[in-house]
């Protein structure tokens, strides 16, 4: 999930050309069938993500992004948990939607944009048989200051939604936010209906 950082179209680009590089790096990754362990993985992509991004931007005045990556993986027995790995660059950031409410993924401070922004962060994660992994932007469910819309959000996400609801849920206002809502969530496992 790409998030560009400012308004306007440049951001946007930003937005789009980071979504493509990690489109072309999963493609070529997968062709070469070259086995590494999900957490290098992910590291790997983040890193050529933002060497690709900063060729890109070649100066581009506002060519920054965000961007929060997930591995889940799809088969979970009942009762079960799988090892999904999230990692970012930037401010967004990943939640674990739990019967208890949601937990972050990753610490309060985020790191900086790409290009070549901060460290990245990739941690590996536990999910459990009808949990919810959410990656977000920070507009939607940022961990800058208090969150008003998670408990909305784990409420909303309890069991997979329709596709309209689910846009709906992405759509919610925030006082302090008038755009910047997005988010990338797996459902895992099995949910019964409500």
């Amino acid at each position: 999930m790409a998030d560009g950082v400012g308004d306007g179209e440049t951001a946007a680009e930003a937005a789009r050309w980071a979504t493509l590089s990690v489109r072309r790096w999963f493609q070529h990754r997968l062709a070469r069938d070259e086995p590494s362990g999900p957490v290098r993985f992910v590291g790997e992509l983040l890193g050529e993500v933002d060497r690709d991004v900063a060729k890109r931007a070649s100066g581009a005045a506002g060519f920054r992004v965000s961007l929060a990556v997930a591995l889940v993986p799809t088969g979970v027995r009942p009762g079960g948990e799988v090892a999904a790995v999230v990692g970012r660059i930037g401010a967004t950031t990943g939640w674990v939607v739990r019967p208890s409410g949601p937990e972050p993924v990753f610490p309060a401070r985020s790191t900086d944009p790409m290009p070549q922004g901060g460290a990245q962060q990739v941690r590996p994660v536990a999910v459990r048989d009808g949990e919810v992994l959410a990656v977000t932007s920070c507009g939607l469910a940022g961990r800058a200051q208090p969150e008003q819309a998670l408990p909305y959000l784990s409420s909303a996400w309890a069991v997979p939604p329709s596709p309209l609801r689910f846009l709906e849920t992405v759509a919610v206002r925030r006082e302090d936010r008038v755009a910047d809502r997005a988010a990338a969530v797996a459902w895992v496992g099995h949910f019964e209906p409500r």
